[in-house]
């Protein structure tokens, strides 16, 4: 879990400050027979961006965010990501080539 930014909300007649988050998990994950060409273990990764991250309402953190998932891709190896990326959802292919990990939508 990684503190993004801290932004006011309103509530009723109330200002609230809150933190916005964005999470990534890696895990290792066997099976008992090869899957295809991956073998019995795959590393997997699921994230999820802060809605107001995705939504470059922060662009430092926007960049931030996609600099740690590649970093977390990279040290790990993961082979298959999963993710709700909200409004940035068509840049994830982009963002993930530009830091130098080749990958390929398969579905949305």
């Amino acid at each position: 879990v990684h503190d993004d930014h801290v932004y006011s909300e309103k509530k009723g007649t109330q200002k609230q400050d809150r933190t916005a988050r964005s999470r990534i998990l890696v895990c290792k994950v066997e099976f008992k027979q090869n899957i295809g060409h991956l073998g019995k273990t795959i590393v997997v990764c699921g994230t999820h961006g802060n809605n107001r991250t995705m939504k470059r309402e922060w662009p430092k953190e926007w960049e931030r965010y996609w600099d740690r998932l590649a970093g977390y891709i990279k040290e790990h190896n993961v082979k298959f990501l999963a993710g709700d990326f909200n409004m940035s959802l068509t840049e994830v292919v982009k963002q993930l080539k530009t830091r130098g990990i080749t990958c390929d939508c398969m579905a949305w």
